[in-house]
């Protein structure tokens, strides 16, 4: 994961956690779902570029 991306995850985590406004925490629960899902299609994306690239023996 990249350092901006972590470190925007764990601030949207903090608020998370000190949000009492019900419509507040969904909007910052649906933007740690969004950095979870832009991850996952990167690491997605690596792995299948790996997996195009020949084998050497």
């Amino acid at each position: 994961m990249a350092l901006d991306a972590q470190n925007n995850w764990r601030q949207l985590c903090r608020e998370a956690v000190a949000e009492k406004d019900p419509d507040k925490l969904l909007r910052i629960a649906m933007a740690i779902n969004r950095e979870f899902d832009q991850q996952q299609k990167k690491k997605v994306a690596a792995f299948l570029q790996n997996m195009d690239k020949p084998k050497t023996a």
